[in-house]
């Protein structure tokens, strides 16, 4: 039967985060570097906002409804774009080495990450970005169909990147692996996201309510804030996706096809097929 321990993925979040900064400087530096991009993002994005609002707040005050107007935008300079192009990419890359961190950390608790096991090619991280770019337009269209589908494909291919960083075999394998993964225990898997989210929203109000009356302070915790819940999460869900994988290791004829595509066959870089066995993962 396949299960999850939430107790389990909860204290794994704690505990590697924890010790991945003890042992590796890496950690430190991509969490450093995640979390100056946040604030450098919220001091450039807060007068485009502030205008933003401003614009439309003026434009539903006058309560003349015209279509040309609202279609305008606040004008900003091409560099601003640009900047906020640059550090959104940037940010997808460090994302992708805490994603590919917590699957390898979880999975070997003892190893110590440093810059060559973090090495992704560029292919890989495109379709990294493709694979982040369908899953979030998943859940924005299942939003925009009554709510209720978005949570359907929140869970169903929340792992669709765990299996691109693991297995770099493409798009299509990955969103398929994960609805695999993830059938017979989508409640259970919704719920615990759910629950987790409400302890991250609460830890996150807590130490914002903080620096409520200092904007610089606030934006600086803030960043910390988005860079720890980053690497939480990613740990998280590294947890439940690597208990699930040693579901099918105990009981491989749950879902022998699914055995077949995780344990069995392998692609090495000339494209040959390697055979293990599902004792040797």
């Amino acid at each position: 039967m396949k299960y999850f321990s939430f107790s389990k993925a909860l204290k794994d979040g704690f505990y590697f985060l924890s010790e991945t900064a003890r042992k590796s400087t890496i950690i430190w530096i991509v969490f450093f570097v995640i979390m100056c991009l946040s604030v450098s993002l919220q001091f450039v994005l807060e007068p485009f906002i502030e205008q933003f609002v401003t614009f439309y707040g003026n434009l539903l005050a006058s309560k003349i409804v015209d279509t040309e107007a609202i279609l305008i935008l606040p004008q900003f300079s091409g560099l601003f774009y640009l900047y906020v192009f640059c550090v959104s990419l940037v940010t997808t890359y460090l994302t992708c080495l805490v994603t590919k961190s917590a699957i390898i950390l979880i999975r070997y608790p003892d190893f110590v990450v440093n810059k060559d096991s973090l090495k992704i090619s560029f292919k890989v991280f495109l379709n990294y970005v493709w694979v982040s770019i369908l899953f979030t337009s998943l859940v924005i269209t299942g939003y925009l169909l009554l709510i209720i589908p978005a949570f359907v494909w929140l869970v169903t291919y929340r792992f669709s990147e765990y299996f691109l960083l693991e297995k770099e075999k493409g798009t299509v394998y990955s969103f398929s692996m994960s609805r695999k993964l993830t059938t017979g225990i989508r409640w259970k898997l919704f719920f615990s996201i759910f629950l987790t989210g409400i302890l991250v929203a609460l830890f996150s109000s807590l130490l914002q309510s903080i620096s409520m009356n200092h904007q610089t302070v606030a934006h600086v915790l803030s960043g910390f804030i988005n860079a720890f819940v980053l690497y939480y999460m990613a740990f998280f869900f590294a947890s439940i996706y690597r208990q699930l994988i040693e579901n099918y290791k105990l009981v491989p004829s749950m879902d022998p096809e699914f055995v077949k595509q995780y344990f069995i066959v392998r692609y090495s870089d000339d494209n040959n097929e390697e055979i293990t066995s599902p004792n040797e993962e």
